[in-house]
């Protein structure tokens, strides 16, 4: 599936991650100067973008030095979190980097 993976800083990332919970404001958890914030706000408003565990919304900015893409991935309700659901939320990132061939991420 991959052919490596590292840990470290990455300064433009193919694609960022960023995991959220269901029902909860995902304008919150994005980055200050992230001038792609409007396009995650509206993916999460998509039937994808729930918030359901493992559900994955797709965001695609544009603009120069940002990432080709945003994956908002769910973790399901905040109340019911257990640890696995971390591993059934970036096995679904993982599947999608994978069938995207993305050559870097950067999970937020």
């Amino acid at each position: 599936m991959f052919q490596a993976v590292s840990t470290g800083p990455i300064t433009n990332p193919a694609v960022v991650v960023l995991a959220h919970f269901k029902g909860e404001d995902v304008s919150a958890m994005l980055p200050k100067r992230a001038t792609w914030a409007g396009l995650v706000v509206a993916a999460s408003k998509r039937a994808e973008g729930s918030g359901d565990l493992g559900k994955i919304a797709e965001a695609f900015p544009t603009g120069a030095g940002e990432p080709g893409r945003v994956i908002l991935v769910g973790l399901g309700k905040r109340e019911q979190f257990k640890p696995e659901a971390v591993r059934s939320a970036m096995a679904a990132v993982a599947r999608r980097l994978s069938a995207v061939k993305a050559p870097s991420a950067l999970l937020s």
